[in-house]
Order: C-alpha cells, then sequence, then structure tokens
C-alpha cells in the first residue's frame, strides 16, 4: 500500500518477470544466471509466482537502469 500510493510498481511476479525476460531477449534461467540465482529457485519462484525481496531488489535496480537506458536514447518530441 506505501509504495502504490507513490506509484512505484508491486510486487514482482512472474508475469513482471517474463516481460523483463522479454525486454531483455533472456530466458529466465538466463536472467537466474546474471544474477547467481540457481535454476531450480528461479523455477520454484516461477510457480509459486512470488519472489523474495533480495531478488525483487535485484530486478527492479535492473528493470529501472534499462527504462533510463530506453528513455535517454529517444529523440526529443518537439525540436528545442
Amino acid at each position: 500500500m506505501y509504495y502504490e500510493k507513490r506509484g512505484i510498481p508491486g510486487e514482482w511476479d512472474s508475469e513482471r518477470v517474463q516481460r523483463l525476460c522479454k525486454f531483455l531477449k533472456l530466458s529466465e534461467y538466463e536472467l537466474a544466471t546474471m544474477f547467481c540465482i540457481e535454476y531450480k529457485l528461479m523455477r520454484t519462484w516461477m510457480r509459486a509466482d512470488r519472489f523474495p525481496p533480495y531478488v525483487a531488489l535485484h530486478f527492479s535496480l535492473l528493470e529501472n537502469w534499462l527504462a533510463h537506458e530506453s528513455i535517454s536514447d529517444q529523440e526529443p518530441v518537439v525540436p528545442l
């Protein structure tokens, strides 16, 4: 509720992880490998549709960095 009021996306679920993987063009297990997560744990969390806070933090940091990079590469709509 605290984060919802501030417009911050909620907890990480399997759908959000799949969106991040699609953006990165990686499988869920390749994403797990980037953060030294065993594939068995990743599979368990995907099935449970919940991720521990320490994993969600890493995914959020990556997501925020990618969003910043993709936005900063765009041309302005109205030239200044």
